[in-house]
């Protein structure tokens, strides 16, 4: 479709349901990266190194577990571990997540989504475990499937761009209140030292504040989101059809009027002006039980987008059983080799961008000498990351994403995978101009830093990309799942 076509007769964004959505969304970058500034002290403490605990606070999270026993060179691999835990877990459970959105509804399965995160960043900051963080994000999915429903092609991509502007936004928020939040007792020791549960468990503080932030979001989409899935919509609108035909028809015959000759303008028996069919003589009774409409179509798989166009048929034109309205096309029709392509490249995308996260505290973090790294604190690291995230936010809503419409998903997504390589060159310089200053973070250090941070900005339009090029991709509306 011409784009000039597509900007003229766009369809308004369903503001409150796109945003409850996108909140939604917002819980699981939160979850995910409040916790890196202190999980390197976190594993150290545990004994298996002597590392910290996620993202800006993972390598100090992982250094007070005493799991490295003192040896820091150890706090990378477990540091990696736990911080693979949390999507290991998503990933197992993503399909069930996807296929009970089919049976139960989107609304249901959503909303799950930030009440157990409550309860697992509250068990995570009195225990040991992150695994559980993973489970209840597995959802994702589900919530871009509303997104799909909501939206049609005139207004998709639109949609589309602000999800990573939220995940911005929600790393930002996440490692600067796990930086200035984690093991207050140490840093307030007037106040937050006389409390015994902060000082036996140093990193519940900024897990409770994203607890409460995702219990806020559950509130706020339990009463306001509204449910998607086509066939319990469907299911609804004919229930509510059925009971108004029942009770017209369950009514005494309307009296005939005074004047002579004079007949009901609607005969109580003949449906011809609800079915569209004439009927016989032999015609239902008045107490018959007549639908308004036929049965309609019935909801679309789990990913599918909503219908871009309104579909007409005739009253002539037979209704879809259900059976083949709910069947699940195959595999091999589902995943084109055009998707498999795009999924592919997906994979990749994931899998770099991940390591480069995981390097960027783990190189804050570690000791200047003879390491290489840069030795920032905690809470140092929550502000660079917080503040990055925050500027990131701001390129992609008025820089990133016009680029995106105008030269296209396809090239947006190469020039910004291929920026990946000055991201991980940048780190390396860091550790290169560290050792060649004897240990010292210089001006020449933060500027190598600003640069690879700005290059790190085309990251988020990549996924944004890559989120448009599965829906072009997608052979059906019923296989996107």
């Amino acid at each position: 479709m011409d784009a000039q076509v597509m900007e003229q007769t766009a369809t308004p964004l369903p503001k409150l349901q796109l945003a409850l959505t996108l909140l939604i969304q917002s819980t699981e970058p939160i979850a995910a990266t409040v916790i890196y500034p202190f999980i390197p002290e976190f594993v150290k403490s545990t004994g298996i190194t002597k590392a910290t605990v996620i993202y800006p606070f993972i390598p100090e999270f992982v250094k007070s577990t005493g799991i490295t026993k003192g040896d820091e060179t150890k706090t990378g691999y477990y540091a990696g571990v736990i911080e693979s835990c949390f999507f290991v877990s998503e990933a197992l459970v993503c399909v069930y997540w996807g296929r009970a959105s089919d049976v139960v509804g989107r609304r249901p399965v959503l909303l799950l989504g930030p009440l157990g995160l409550t309860l697992a960043m509250l068990g995570f900051g009195l225990s040991k475990t992150f695994w559980s963080l993973g489970t209840f994000d597995g959802n994702i999915g589900v919530g871009r499937t509303l997104m799909m429903e909501i939206t049609d092609s005139t207004n998709r991509a639109d949609a589309l761009t602000y999800i990573p502007i939220m995940w911005s936004l929600g790393i930002t928020v996440g490692p600067m209140v796990g930086g200035l939040l984690a093991d207050p007792a140490q840093r307030w020791p007037n106040v937050a030292g006389k409390l015994a549960l902060l000082r036996e468990y140093p990193y519940f503080l900024p897990c409770a504040a994203a607890a409460l932030y995702s219990f806020v979001v559950f509130v706020a989409g339990y009463l306001g989101l509204k449910e998607t899935l086509p066939s319990i919509i469907n299911s609804k609108k004919d229930r509510r059809n059925v009971e108004e035909t029942e009770s017209l028809f369950s009514t005494s015959p309307p009296q005939t009027s005074q004047c002579a000759g004079a007949e009901p303008v609607i005969n109580p028996s003949d449906t011809s002006m609800i079915e569209g069919t004439s009927t016989s003589a032999s015609g239902p009774s008045p107490n018959s039980k007549t639908p308004l409409i036929r049965p309609g179509s019935q909801g679309r798989r789990y990913g599918s987008p909503a219908s871009d166009t309104s579909v007409s048929s005739s009253d002539n034109s037979p209704a879809p059983s259900p059976s083949a309205t709910n069947s699940t096309p195959p595999y091999s029709e589902i995943f084109t080799p055009r998707l498999r392509i795009v999924l592919i490249n997906y994979c990749f995308l994931n899998f770099t961008d991940m390591c480069y996260c995981v390097l960027i505290p783990l190189v804050y973090s570690t000791s200047t000498s003879p390491f290489g790294g840069l030795g920032f604190p905690p809470h140092t690291i929550g502000l660079i990351m917080g503040t990055f995230s925050l500027v990131n936010a701001f390129v992609q809503m008025f820089g990133l994403t016009k680029v995106l419409k105008k030269i296209g998903p396809r090239t947006m997504y190469q020039i910004a995978y291929a920026s990946l390589f000055f991201d991980f060159l940048g780190l390396w310089l860091v550790r290169v101009l560290v050792k060649w200053e004897g240990g010292k973070v210089t001006g020449a250090v933060w500027a190598v830093l600003m640069v690879q941070l700005g290059f790190a900005c085309l990251i988020n339009t990549a996924f944004n990309a890559t989120s448009l090029l599965v829906v072009e991709s997608a052979p059906s509306r019923s296989g996107s799942g």
